[in-house]
């Protein structure tokens, strides 16, 4: 390894293969300040390559520095070869310990692609040494799998992982569908911005959805009824989901979703406070129910009580029982 001089313009920006994760602008800003004042003070790494330059470490910088106008940068410069290679993979692997979750898989699924790569241009090199050095010597092949998942996934799909619109468990469920149906959800993930809990709320109720109705969930996000909601410029995100979601519950469960709607009118004509709900642990198939109600004060719950013991209001609700 060399620390040298060398000039800006050789070097090739084209060449990202030791480029791990994306850039992000607000950390672009603030390195940019600082390279605008005197120039690159943290030499990068490079490999040289037939008279230019490939950048190991160091994009951000080098990048910061040809908008400022630098000609030349200081840099640790590697030669063209194996070694060099194998050098660079421990220099990216180690400026990446310690993150963790969506974070730590994306890194290590940035990391296997890099040794693939590295294996292709000197076809000697041994893949399980890269490995051994992203895995551990005890290598979980399951995990493995998903990072090859991963990088087999269409490219949108790993953008929206990127950017956080797709949670990675969620992730690792889609890149099982179909092309179509990848591409649906994606779409509607990038519309909704739902949460993990919401994500995979959207995707059970899919999944059952297109398997009752024999069709794929392609089919069922582009039905009329939810492209309406979807396209409604003037609701705001939580707005469309939760009208979204309830068209799906309705749709997966059509006889909760009626016998919910004729409750909460028969509540709100009776005049019952405290915020009533009814659900059954048998989809409303057996004769177990449970009437649920919520209370800021213990006025709110007298009243509630009374109105329970008014004959009226009992024969109601034995009548709307006796209907279910």
């Amino acid at each position: 390894m060399q620390y040298k001089e060398v000039f800006l313009k050789d070097i090739d920006f084209s060449d990202t293969i030791f480029k791990i994760l994306p850039d992000y602008s607000d950390e672009f800003e603030i390195i940019f300040k600082s390279v605008s004042k005197k120039n690159i003070l943290n030499p990068p790494f490079l490999i040289e390559k037939k008279g230019s330059f490939i950048i190991v470490e160091g994009f951000k910088r080098i990048a910061a520095a040809l908008q400022c106008g630098f000609e030349k940068c200081f840099a640790l410069v590697l030669d063209f070869s194996k070694e060099s290679y194998k050098k660079a993979f421990d220099i990216i692997n180690s400026k990446y310990l310690g993150f963790k979750d969506s974070e730590s898989f994306l890194i290590k699924a940035g990391l296997y692609q890099l040794a693939v790569k590295i294996t292709e241009i000197f076809s000697e090199t041994d893949l399980c040494y890269f490995e051994e050095e992203i895995f551990g010597k005890k290598k979980n092949n399951n995990y493995l799998s998903k990072i090859k998942s991963f990088l087999e996934s269409p490219r949108f799909l790993q953008v929206d992982l990127l950017n956080k619109v797709i949670a990675l468990p969620v992730f690792l469920q889609i890149i099982k569908y179909e092309y179509e149906d990848i591409a649906a959800v994606s779409r509607l993930f990038n519309i909704l911005h739902p949460g993990l809990n919401r994500q995979r709320e959207l995707l059970l109720l899919l999944e059952e959805i297109a398997h009752i109705e024999d069709k794929n969930i392609a089919e069922i996000i582009d039905e009329n009824e939810l492209v309406k909601v979807m396209e409604d410029s003037e609701s705001s995100d939580s707005v469309k989901l939760n009208t979204l979601l309830a068209l799906l519950r309705k749709k997966r469960f059509p006889v909760m979703t009626e016998i919910n709607e004729r409750f909460m009118l028969l509540a709100k004509s009776s005049g019952l406070l405290g915020n009533p709900k009814i659900s059954s642990s048998g989809n409303f198939e057996n004769n177990n129910f449970k009437i649920e109600f919520s209370f800021n004060s213990f006025e709110t719950y007298v009243n509630m009580c009374n109105k329970l013991n008014e004959k009226k209001i009992l024969k109601e609700f034995k009548d709307f029982f006796l209907l279910i």
